[in-house]
């Protein structure tokens, strides 16, 4: 029997004990599965292994068909869960938009197509590592919480934008001007502009739509160049270049702010 691993991103009751949810693969794509009995209780009052975030290993119960989207499966096991983070309601949240958006850009999977299931997508499978990586180290990060630190999130969550960012290949380019060519470093300022995707002389921009936006330039270079595990050796500058950056990234995927229910409990 063939059994797959991935990531709970949804979870919807179903009757009184069984729950369907989407699920991103190892592979990066993902595939709704009704779990049977996921959702507790009984007799033996067994609590829920299909939570949101929890990684999971399961098998597809019965034959698979062509055309179905909807798997069933009976035998499934918890592999991983964010024990810390539902302990915080600012972890939490940020965790749930990372499920909320990687649920909106993943693409389905077919499981009858075995050869394009085994012929993994590296590109596709990036989504898995940066969603994993997200979750795991907001993890670890709320767990070194105490009640006399502050609880800035920023980092994690630039972090997680950042290497989604160059992972979709909607980055700027870091190293030249748009217009001119000219090295980034050797302009005094510029800014992002969303309809070119690039960086652009302020200069040659209207007087009242000028901004300097070298900060979010120097955030992307370190969040290319900066491995999750050294998450917090990214500089914030300053908060509203976060929102630039989500800004842009929700701009190129073609959603806005308010797509997203968990956005405004973050920010």
């Amino acid at each position: 029997m063939e059994h797959y691993e991935g990531i709970i991103i949804s979870k919807t009751p179903y009757q009184e004990r069984h729950c369907i949810s989407r699920i991103i693969l190892r592979n990066g794509r993902k595939i709704s599965v009704n779990f049977l009995g996921g959702m507790g209780g009984g007799k033996k009052m067994k609590s829920s292994l299909i939570q949101l975030g929890h990684g999971v290993r399961f098998s597809i119960t019965g034959r698979l068909k062509e055309g179905e989207s909807l798997n069933l499966s009976k035998d499934y096991k918890k592999l991983w869960s964010p024990e810390n983070i539902r302990n915080n309601h600012r972890a939490f949240y940020q965790m749930c938009f990372y499920l909320e958006l990687l649920d909106k850009i993943s693409i389905g999977e077919n499981l009858v197509n075995r050869k394009r299931f085994q012929d993994i997508n590296q590109d596709d499978q990036g989504l898995f590592n940066v969603l994993s990586n997200g979750i795991y180290y907001l993890d670890e990060f709320v767990n070194k919480l105490n009640s006399n630190q502050n609880s800035d999130f920023g980092s994690l969550f630039a972090l997680f934008l950042g290497k989604l960012v160059f992972h979709l290949g909607v980055s700027p380019d870091l190293e030249n001007e748009y217009f001119s060519e000219i090295p980034l470093s050797q302009v005094k300022e510029f800014q992002l502009s969303f309809e070119n995707g690039a960086f652009i002389d302020s200069s040659k921009v209207e007087l009242r739509e000028r901004t300097d936006h070298k900060g979010l330039w120097r955030l992307l270079n370190q969040a290319k160049n900066t491995k999750y595990s050294d998450f917090e050796q990214i500089k914030i500058e300053e908060v509203y270049i976060i929102h630039i950056l989500l800004n842009y990234l929700l701009f190129q995927l073609g959603f806005e702010k308010k797509d997203f229910k968990t956005l405004e409990m973050i920010l």
